[in-house]
């Protein structure tokens, strides 16, 4: 590895090739690179870390109730269980303006997708231009692919954030998705964002296919060219029951370092932040503080071991209620009351 990867040269002069050669080097090259991630990081941005813990004041919604027409290997729409129900116009209005009453900063809505890998948002739009209107909340939503109909729409009603996935091997959209879509669709969609004037934070989830590393530098090369405010990385959780549960590995806590040593280098001033999704039990912290010493610069719901990580190792936390994808203009609203 010595002889082909160059340490300097990945900080002053990151190359994708050599960001491909580091996903192949040996996990002890990141006793090198973390550090160097990390002081990247405080000297561009702040030193401390932003925690964000949504609970019921950024509460995930799902439009479609249970109820997803892809069969995701990894998925299997168990995550929509989880969710806030609102099947119909009317129920997700009422809803939000319940929130609202209540005092919620804000909501993510979301829901399972249609066989072209777009959330049904059509029927919907006309309720959540109201509720943008009329009601104070910080609106997040996830789209999946869009048509030229759906973004602009969502321009003119000024929806404060799209999150939006980001693949980048047409093997895992095939296999793990069950979809019939190229990676080229991903750059459609965020060319439709950008045409109608949508903030948009990109999500990648690392080790979507099956538990390895497929795609994810792909990914961080087809959103580099619309210079992103912040990337959202979420992590894959290994289904645990069902038919493709042999299919899946825990992904590796040092490729999790790579990506982020990557994105830091390839993406100096964009925030990094580790997403809520990611894999629960005593691997959980350690995904944490990789990615923290990797260069991320916020951790969403993060581990009680990683916030003493974090005081005894003297770095700051900024703690908000709300969603990460949210716009730094809201943070004022979304900190910690």
């Amino acid at each position: 590895m010595g002889d082909t990867f160059d340490v300097l040269n990945f900080w002053n002069q990151f190359s994708w090739e050599q960001a491909r050669i580091l996903l192949d080097s040996d996990p002890g090259v990141l006793a090198t690179l973390s550090p160097m991630a990390r002081d990247r990081t405080v000297r561009t941005f702040e030193p401390g870390i932003k925690l964000f813990f949504p609970g019921s004041t950024f509460p995930a919604i799902s439009i479609t109730g249970d109820q997803c027409a892809l069969q995701c290997l990894h998925c299997d729409r168990k995550y929509l269980k989880h969710m806030k129900q609102a099947p119909t116009p009317d129920s997700l209005l009422a809803l939000c303006r319940r929130l609202d009453v209540r005092g919620a900063v804000g909501c993510l809505i979301s829901g399972g997708c249609n066989k072209e890998g777009s959330v049904p948002l059509g029927p919907f739009l006309d309720a959540i231009a109201t509720i943008k209107r009329e009601t104070h909340l910080i609106l997040n939503v996830h789209t999946g692919f869009l048509t030229p109909e759906i973004a602009s729409r969502l321009g003119e009603i000024g929806i404060d954030v799209v999150s939006f996935d980001v693949n980048g091997s047409a093997d895992t959209i095939r296999e793990i998705y069950q979809l019939n879509r190229g990676v080229e669709a991903y750059r459609e969609s965020m060319d439709l964002l950008v045409k109608y004037h949508v903030n948009f934070v990109p999500h990648i989830c690392i080790g979507l296919h099956f538990g390895h590393l497929k795609g994810e530098i792909d990914a961080l090369k087809a959103i580099a060219s619309y210079s992103p405010q912040t990337i959202v990385f979420i992590i894959l959780i290994p289904p645990t029951e069902g038919p493709s549960k042999k299919l899946f590995t825990m992904p590796n806590p040092s490729d999790i370092g790579k990506i982020f040593c990557i994105s830091r280098a390839a993406f100096p001033r964009t925030e990094l932040f580790l997403g809520c999704m990611r894999p629960g039990g005593k691997i959980k912290a350690l995904i944490e503080q990789r990615a923290i010493e990797a260069g991320a610069t916020s951790v969403v719901i993060p581990t009680r071991e990683t916030q003493n990580w974090l005081v005894i190792r003297g770095i700051p936390v900024i703690k908000y209620v709300s969603c990460c994808a949210i716009p730094s203009v809201f943070y004022s609203k979304a900190g910690e009351k």
